[in-house]
């Protein structure tokens, strides 16, 4: 089952991954796969165990496909 849902705010840094030291974003889950298909345009592989979230920020209306090492849940952060 993926960790994320439909509809969750998460929190992301779109270059270099969680551990990076650029800036963080934060957007709303449209889309979650759990198998092979295309996301935003592009294919992408994606699996139960490996899902792939489409990620919609708020201030740019284009989504972008992420792995699930590159999302913290939003609320986890507030706390």
């Amino acid at each position: 089952m993926p960790a994320f849902q439909t509809g969750q705010r998460v929190s992301y840094k779109p270059v270099g991954g969680r551990e990076s030291h650029t800036s963080e974003s934060v957007g709303v889950i449209r889309d979650v796969s759990t198998h092979d298909t295309t996301m935003t345009g592009r294919r992408v592989e994606a699996s139960p165990g490996e899902p792939r979230y489409e990620v919609c920020p708020p201030s740019f209306p284009s989504p972008h496909v992420h792995e699930i090492q590159f999302l913290v849940d939003r609320e986890t952060i507030l706390d």
